[in-house]
């Protein structure tokens, strides 16, 4: 699903530029607030998997698809996904500075940055995953301390956002 999650951003990242051109403010007080409820929102995430205790069940083999179906499945269930919106506008502000130009020209170069980072990372991530299954599925264990580890990240992360949008010049 990486290249449909790839796709799946391209038709919707000039639409969340607009809305930070039209509606976003630019003073240090409401971008300090974009930013603020970013953190909040990604501190929540990884709260609550840290609260978790992820249990995988044995992974049973599908049917094959082919690949146009299984690109076309990905990119609309990467379309629907609010919480990929939600990320976006939780993130995506900190990037988009009005000293680099309009903000509709930084979209296609944040475009090919994030599909990158996404080939990069999730290319890496599916091939471990698909080495690891066996061992993850088969510990309850490892999976409960993966999530946490994953929802600790977040937390930090969001601590950090929080702690530039707090100290940081915005606008």
């Amino acid at each position: 699903m990486l290249f449909e999650q790839i796709a799946g951003f391209h038709p919707v990242g000039p639409e969340i530029a607009d809305c930070f051109s039209q509606f976003a403010p630019t003073d240090d007080d409401g971008g300090r607030g974009l930013l603020l409820a970013g953190a909040l929102y990604i501190a929540w995430i990884g709260y609550t998997l840290l609260r978790s205790n992820i249990a995988i069940a044995a992974v049973e083999p599908s049917a094959r698809l082919s690949h146009w179906t299984s690109f076309r499945r990905g990119a609309l269930t990467s379309l629907m996904n609010p919480k990929a919106y939600l990320f976006m506008l939780a993130v995506y502000p900190q990037f988009l500075k009005p000293e680099f130009g309009p903000l509709l020209r930084q979209v296609p170069v944040m475009g090919v940055m994030i599909s990158l980072t996404q080939l990069a990372i999730y290319g890496s991530l599916a091939i471990a995953a698909g080495r690891s299954r066996d061992v993850i599925t088969s510990s309850p264990y490892a999976t409960a301390m993966l999530g946490k580890g994953v929802g600790l990240v977040l937390v930090l992360v969001a601590a950090w956002t929080a702690w530039q949008g707090w100290n940081t010049q915005i606008g």
